[in-house]
């Protein structure tokens, strides 16, 4: 069985790959650039650590992962809003990612225009989810 954490992650992906998505996005777990006049949304693990906080046979975890927001066309930062806001509200739409956290969170957002040329922008948003697992097995 996958570890908790892969499966938080996969989690993430699911939901925003799902309906309702900005016309033209693409929504990857690998880090894929987008072509043409698209957007694509990559989401990718940051960090995974143990809190001091635990339960009787269980530890606190934090995932940290990232939604790495690609777009390209005419002044890309202006296509980066759209999927922002709803990669926002679907995420927050089930706070529980399917039962699997118990407390996610939106952490910071980085705009990344200056790595690339005129044609192409970027936003990393983060998220933090806390879960638990069994202390021995982290698919549990």
């Amino acid at each position: 069985m996958a570890s908790k954490c892969e499966r938080i992650l996969a989690a993430a992906h699911a939901a925003l790959d799902g309906p309702g998505k900005p016309d033209g996005c693409d929504v990857y777990r690998n880090r894929v650039w987008p072509t043409e006049q698209g957007v694509t949304i990559n989401v990718r693990a940051v960090r995974d650590e143990p809190m001091r906080e635990s339960f009787p046979a269980g530890l606190v975890r934090r995932l940290t992962f990232a939604l790495d927001i690609r777009a390209v066309g005419d002044v890309p930062e202006t296509r980066l809003d759209d999927p922002w806001v709803w990669s926002v509200q679907t995420l927050t739409s089930d706070a529980t990612l399917q039962g699997l956290v118990r407390d996610l969170t939106e952490a910071p957002r980085d705009w990344d225009a200056e790595a690339y040329d005129q044609n192409l922008g970027g936003l990393t948003c983060g998220w933090t989810a806390e879960y638990e697992t069994d202390e021995t097995d982290p698919t549990t």
